[in-house]
């Protein structure tokens, strides 16, 4: 129950490491802290020694791929092997793990969107395995969770339908505060706030998983599988 942080010196590891840490240790988790180390940087040996002599069994962490490419490759020779490893930005896309040859499989990182969500876009009628796999045959490659952001285009397009006029500023105001449709992501509902307390409208909260990079089973080196959906079931 030991948490080691790969959190680089730029703004996406400063937030993770002012933000997570203590949530870690709200749930009984204990936390190493190697401090903040520059990106494109070529030496962790510093870094694995204190999770090593700390017991680190689990890695968290959002540096850029080939940091990350780096780091694993030198933990791996250095004789660490944390039980989990789970890395925003870094492995979030196939070729962040296909950077990592054979060592790419059993990574985890954030999941927010994948072709096994349930959800089915109210506009076009897709469902979420429809559009990734329209991508992939649009594109030649594998699905990437940004295909989620189609339902961009979902919500204006909802939106300007249900436009009185679609020049008028404010009545585009009055049609997005009404917003409440489906899309591959997920239900977008902005008529109510999810949060009364931050003062804020328009906004909707996100599904979130868990996912995890296999080796895979077709085309692609690896593939990723959803393997835990807790706060999503």
């Amino acid at each position: 129950k030991q948490v080691g942080g790969l959190y680089p010196n730029d703004a996406d590891g400063l937030s993770f490491a002012e933000g997570l840490p203590p949530a870690f240790q709200a749930k009984g988790y204990g936390y190493t802290d190697p401090g903040r180390f520059q990106n494109n940087s070529e030496d962790y040996s510093a870094v694995i020694s204190q999770f090593l002599k700390e017991g680190v069994e689990i890695v968290n962490g959002v540096p850029t791929p080939p940091d990350f490419a780096n780091f694993w490759k030198q933990a791996v020779q250095q004789g660490f092997r944390p039980k989990v490893s789970t890395m925003a930005r870094a492995m979030l896309f196939p070729e962040g793990v296909e950077a990592l040859g054979e060592l790419g499989a059993g990574h985890t990182v954030e999941c927010w969107f994948h072709p096994k969500f349930p959800y089915k876009s109210d506009v076009t009628g897709l469902t979420a395995q429809e559009a990734c796999d329209q991508w992939e045959a649009d594109s030649g490659r594998q699905w990437t969770q940004p295909v989620c952001y189609l339902g961009q285009f979902d919500l204006w397009t909802d939106i300007l339908q249900r436009c009185t006029n679609p020049t008028d500023k404010n009545a585009i105001i009055e049609a997005t505060k009404q917003t409440k449709i489906n899309t591959i992501g997920g239900p977008v509902d902005w008529t109510v706030n999810p949060d009364p307390h931050s003062g804020y409208y328009n906004f909707s909260t996100k599904p979130i998983t868990t996912g995890q990079w296999v080796r895979g089973q077709g085309k692609y080196m690896y593939d990723m599988e959803i393997v835990a959906s807790v706060t999503s079931p």
